[in-house]
């Protein structure tokens, strides 16, 4: 990837939305939402690891509208500030 943050800004990848319901249920076109998760691909040098414990492979929750939203060879990515990123997801 050729793509690197400044500051205090993530690329993340935007994982895409589920196409069916927790049930199985294949949910219509009308019902698809753009996911608000991704995987944190690079983090910026300003980002503080001692207040934003983020690494490489992360999986986070942000708000729909948040960070710049940028395609590049077909894939989705986002260029999130630190404090846009609402929690991680720890499995």
């Amino acid at each position: 990837m050729n793509l690197l943050p400044v500051g205090n800004r993530l690329v993340v990848k935007q994982l895409k939305a589920p196409t069916q319901s927790p049930g199985g249920i294949t949910l219509p076109n009308q019902a698809k939402t753009v996911s608000n998760r991704g995987e944190v691909l690079e983090i910026g040098s300003e980002v503080d690891p001692k207040k934003y414990n983020f690494v490489i492979g992360d999986e986070v929750v942000f708000a729909d509208y948040a960070g710049v939203k940028i395609e590049l060879a077909g894939i989705n990515y986002i260029l999130l500030e630190d404090e846009e990123i609402l929690a991680k997801v720890v499995k």
